[in-house]
Order: structure tokens, then C-alpha cells, then sequence
């Protein structure tokens, strides 16, 4: 499969797919967006059952390595009207999680097309919406977001709610759960991958048992410390 990430991706990691037969794809930075985060695969592209959104501005960026994606995806590119800015609510216009037939996002600072798209929308105070979830499942997700985790308990999502912390995000205090996990947007991945060693985070062993309740492993893909890169998209 493809393995969809940043453009600092860790080495060790990329060698640690490679071994399990996934080859990594890194995205360029978009210049609009925070440093720290200008290529994290979350910020930029949104995969919905149909279609990836982007900026127009990224596709110019980042032709070749959208071209793949969707070649490997099976579903066009499509463009968002806006563009983004270097601050929030500017930079999260593609930050949404989709579970299921549900859209969790700040909907208020979220791109429009994502929310014509026939989903649900479930509205969430934390714009890093996606960065800060991992699905499991359909039916399921991992975050320590309190506005989160009371959209997807209203929802009748299965929930496991985590500590904050204990993940690293050059520029940033702390990272998030979602963004240093991966996450398969056709459903078709058995496994969660997790940048770093998942049992150097207190909750690790809570996060292992509630993956394989919903009949997902975990990998560990590296023996540091978790590293928030924006999400791995397996495809």
C-alpha cells in the first residue's frame, strides 16, 4: 500500500513500511500553512468516499504526488473554494474526520464542499479535528479532545478517551493521538501504525486493548517516542 505522510517523516519508520511491503509517499510543504505542520497529510488533503479534496494553490505544489494519490485512491481530485491562511481558523479547512457517514469537524471554520458532501455533520469546538482522533472502524474512534469525545458519544460512537500529551510536535507543546497514527480511508487495513514506540504513551496499554476489541493490531514503527506527523493515510 501507499503511505501517505510529511515531509520529515522519520527515516526509521519509511524503512519499517518498507520491510511490511508500504511504500511512502512524503508531501511538500504548503508555504500558506504553519511550518510545523506545512505538509502534514491532515492539513492538506481530505479523502472523502468519492473524491480528495485540496486547495488549488497545493495541486500546483504538489501535481505529481496528488496525480499518484489518486491514481492509487481510484477517485479525482477536487478543489476547495478557499485558501489557506497561516493562522487559525485559516489553516484547518481540511481537518475533518470521517467515520463512517459521519463528518466530525468544526463546522464553522471547515471548507463548505465538506459539508455537501451528504455526510453528517457532527460539530466539534477543536478545529484540528482529524489530527486530534483516530478512527477505528467505523464505528469507533481514540482521542483525548472533550468536545470530541462528546460529539461521537452523542453520536453512538464507541469511544475511548485518552490523557493529553506524551506526543511530540516540533513547535508545539504536545502533539495528538491522531496525527501520529495511521489511518486507511477505504477501510481495507487490519492494523494501526504508529509513529514511534505506542507503549512509551501511559495509555498505551487502554489504546492496544480497545484496537483489538474493534479486531485491529498495532505496529509500532519506530522504538522513539511518539511523533505527531500529521497522520499516515494508508491507501
Amino acid at each position: 500500500m501507499l503511505a501517505i505522510t510529511n515531509h520529515t517523516f522519520p527515516k526509521e519508520a519509511e524503512e519499517t513500511l518498507a520491510q511490511l511491503g508500504h511504500r511512502t509517499l512524503r508531501l511538500p510543504p504548503h508555504p500558506n500553512l504553519p511550518e510545523p505542520v506545512a505538509s502534514h497529510p491532515d492539513m492538506l488533503l481530505f479523502f472523502a468516499p468519492d473524491a480528495i479534496f485540496c486547495t488549488k494553490s497545493y495541486y500546483e505544489i504538489a501535481t505529481q504526488e496528488l496525480e499518484e494519490i489518486s491514481s492509487a485512491y481510484g477517485a479525482p481530485i477536487r478543489y476547495i473554494e478557499k485558501e489557506y491562511g497561516n493562522e487559525y481558523p485559516q489553516d484547518v479547512l481540511l481537518n475533518a474526520l470521517l467515520l463512517g457517514k459521519h463528518l466530525f469537524c468544526n463546522t464553522k471554520a471547515v471548507a463548505k464542499e465538506l459539508l455537501s458532501l451528504g455526510l453528517t455533520p457532527c460539530h466539534v469546538n477543536q478545529g484540528y479535528t482529524k489530527c486530534s482522533a483516530v478512527p477505528i472502524g467505523n464505528h469507533a474512534l481514540i482521542t483525548s479532545n472533550a468536545s470530541i469525545a462528546t460529539a461521537a458519544k452523542a453520536c453512538g460512537i464507541d469511544l475511548l478517551q485518552i490523557c493529553e500529551g506524551h506526543i511530540s510536535l516540533l513547535g508545539y507543546d504536545y502533539g495528538f493521538i491522531g496525527g501520529c497514527a495511521s489511518f486507511a480511508p477505504r477501510g481495507e487495513m487490519n492494523t494501526v501504525f504508529f509513529c514511534g514506540d505506542l507503549f512509551r504513551h501511559p495509555d498505551a496499554k487502554k489504546i492496544e486493548c480497545f484496537c483489538k476489541t474493534h479486531g485491529l493490531s498495532i505496529v509500532n514503527l519506530s522504538d522513539n517516542s511518539l511523533c505527531d506527523v500529521g497522520t499516515i493515510f494508508m491507501i
